[in-house]
């Protein structure tokens, strides 16, 4: 059993605990805040892997162009955070990525998930050419299980990491690029969700950035 397999079973028999020690007298639920999420992140799983899409304009095309990219899964991965030991944990190349607080951890570790996705055609993709103009972009990623909360609010960030030496304790907390919040829900377990990115893929473009690196954080 992996391990995003075992924090479903776990965080799910906790949550069940969480939920019935939360109910008053007068049957209200008291709201947990601090969730974690699982995403998958695997490459030979097409259907479940994550997907950039953009559509561009290019000078002197009339139409909209489309290209698709699929994450470079051995350059994402999480880190997580404990504040107690105050110690780092890379993992890097997982087929599940972890953010959130770990609410099982009596430590209560934060998690923070970074997925890659290159533009520049290294991994065998399509390219994005520098002078295209980004009308849209969106993010196709599958939640595999919420834990501790029914909605859990996401910072997505872009940010800026190597690829040939990988993730670094530095990257859990460097400053953003840009970014957008959206929220996931509990029913979005096992679902595949869309994730507005234009905003995100713009400004990777003005950068003329590589790759569009994204970080997922749990909002406060």
């Amino acid at each position: 059993m992996g391990r995003i397999a075992k924090r479903w079973l776990l965080g799910g028999m906790l949550l069940v605990a969480l939920l019935l020690a939360g109910c008053a007298d007068d049957g209200d639920l008291v709201i947990v805040h601090e969730g974690m999420v699982g995403i998958v992140d695997h490459p030979e799983e097409i259907q479940t892997a994550p997907l950039l899409t953009i559509d561009y304009a290019m000078p002197g095309v009339t139409r909209t162009l489309t290209l698709s990219i699929f994450s470079d899964q051995p350059s994402g991965g999480d880190i997580a955070f404990d504040p107690v030991r105050g110690a780092y944990t890379l993992t890097q190349g997982a087929s599940g990525l972890l953010f959130g607080v770990d609410r099982l951890d009596a430590h209560r570790p934060e998690f923070r998930a970074f997925l890659d996705f290159p533009l520049d055609g290294a991994t065998g993709g399509p390219i994005l050419p520098l002078e295209a103009v980004i009308v849209s972009a969106s993010l196709n990623i599958t939640v595999e299980f919420v834990d501790f909360a029914p909605r859990v609010p996401v910072l997505l960030d872009l940010v800026r990491y190597p690829v040939s030496s990988g993730l670094s304790a530095a990257d859990f907390a460097a400053a953003p690029l840009a970014r957008v919040v959206f929220d996931i829900l509990d029913v979005d377990a096992g679902r595949e969700l869309r994730v507005d990115v234009t905003a995100l893929v713009r400004e990777a473009q003005r950068r003329g950035l590589a790759d569009v690196q994204l970080r997922f954080a749990l909002a406060r």
